[in-house]
């Protein structure tokens, strides 16, 4: 027996030394839910995806939840892991079928770890959502924009913001999603593919609609609807194999999308227009892109935004100009010697961090404003597009409910009326035909009375 205890005191001194010797550090490992993260799922009206790391394998991945305010949360959902690198475990796990419009509270069962409660809003059939943009923030940058908006609810007209997307780089990914927890644990985040000090953490740290996950490096572009918006994130970052297949996704993707939603805007994080622009990337991707509303990106070259401009035509409005706005959320950059002829509006001065907020009021108006931390406007923009008001578009979001009820209720009053207008015209007919015959029927019957009269009388007679 004594030759199994030592094998037995040998598998557990290989599983003990590693946490002692991290102790002696000063660091203990546990399964505790780090980072934690949101994003939607395919269908981003009823699914929430949960994400978060862990320094030690759980042996369990779950999420429990319920509606806001419920005694108990009775609702679980449990996931998967992947292994992000050493000591560091990715858990990802996805919430089904939620209620739209709806308050919910979640915590993380990590193994024997369990994480504070958290507070998500599900999409519901709001025609105006909001969203939050920033470009390149840094670890401190991060840490003040969630100081200025810790109360948001209150800053943001008591709206939710419906997701949120990072147009910069992302070079310390452990520290980014610590500085900016509080807002990311409670609403969707999606960073768009910059530039990375490592692809693999990202990879395995973020989920997208409709992909796979962990997500191929050459296959990062992504789409989701929410509200009339539909949103496409683009790779800057890609081979030139995956520059092909992006290219090809986003010439079939395209066409579909304008035709079903009011609005269509891209994110990427290299600008197609810019001071110091990218020749190939703006010859390879422009053609592409006509019909779009919206170009975002979130560089470090300044922030300015261009007129209605595609293959060198620039039309100087916003009304009707049936040509993409570009717009490079980013600080201080370059600056151009010549003022360029697509710039609608410039600022590269070294100053405070920069963050946008998006609307759509309603189909026809699209609103930007882009503010400084301290909350002061720095541009204000209008998109025009009054076509939309003769668009009708096959019933994405509950949008087109009430009429379609309507038409059905109408539809419905006129087919009784046109079965009661036949059943009234067949009584008619018939009535008609029977005040018709009623002449006949008393003539026959007056002859065989006097026939009747004449009988008598001749045997009286007789």
């Amino acid at each position: 027996m004594k030759p199994f205890r030592i094998l037995f005191a040998l598998v557990a001194a290989l599983h003990i030394i590693p946490a002692e010797l991290n102790a002696s550090h000063g660091v203990r490992l546990s399964s505790k839910p780090l980072h934690v993260h949101l994003s939607y799922g395919n269908d981003p009206h009823s699914e929430l995806v949960v994400l978060w790391t862990s320094q030690v394998k759980p042996h369990s991945v779950m999420v429990k939840y319920d509606v806001r305010n419920s005694d108990h949360l009775r609702q679980t959902a449990l996931g998967r892991l992947v292994v992000a690198g050493e000591q560091l475990y990715v858990c990802r796990v996805r919430l089904e079928h939620l209620q739209p419009d709806t308050d919910y509270t979640y915590e993380i069962v990590s193994g024997d770890e369990t994480s504070q409660k958290n507070v998500f809003h599900s999409l519901g059939p709001a025609r105006s959502p909001q969203f939050i943009f920033f470009g390149e923030l840094g670890v401190a940058g991060s840490q003040r924009l969630w100081r200025e908006l810790h109360n948001w609810e209150v800053v943001h007209q008591n709206t939710q913001p419906a997701a949120v997307f990072g147009l910069g780089t992302i070079q310390n990914v452990d520290a980014y999603l610590t500085s900016l927890e509080d807002i990311l644990s409670s609403v969707p985040f999606f960073p768009c593919d910059g530039v990375l000090s490592s692809i693999d953490p990202y990879r395995q740290y973020f989920s997208f609609p409709n992909s796979s996950w962990p997500f191929n490096v050459n296959q990062s572009w992504f789409s989701l609807d929410i509200g009339p918006i539909h949103f496409v994130s683009l790779s800057s970052e890609l081979s030139l194999e995956g520059r092909d297949a992006q290219r090809l996704w986003l010439q079939q993707h395209l066409s579909s999308a304008m035709a079903l939603n009011d609005w269509v805007v891209v994110c990427m994080h290299r600008p197609l227009y810019c001071p110091c622009p990218q020749q190939d990337w703006l010859d390879e991707l422009e053609p592409v892109l006509e019909g779009v509303d919206l170009v975002l990106s979130g560089a470090p070259l300044g922030y300015f935004r261009s007129w209605s401009v595609s293959r060198g035509q620039v039309v100087r409005s916003y009304v009707e100009a049936e040509k993409p706005v570009h717009i490079n959320l980013g600080v201080s950059g370059p600056r151009s010697p010549l003022r360029q002829d697509w710039s609608a509006f410039e600022r590269n001065e070294a100053q405070d961090v920069v963050f946008a907020l998006m609307t759509a009021p309603n189909d026809t108006h699209l609103h930007w404003q882009a503010l400084w931390i301290n909350g002061s406007v720095l541009d204000d923009l209008w998109i025009v597009k009054e076509s939309n008001m003769r668009r009708f578009h096959p019933l994405p979001y509950y949008r087109h409910l009430p009429f379609v009820v309507l038409l059905l209720v109408v539809g419905s009053v006129l087919l009784a009326l046109t079965f009661l207008i036949v059943f009234l015209k067949v009584k008619i007919v018939k009535w008609w035909f029977a005040l018709a015959r009623k002449p006949e029927a008393s003539v026959t019957r007056y002859s065989h009375l006097e026939e009747r009269i004449v009988d008598v009388n001749s045997r009286t007679f007789a």
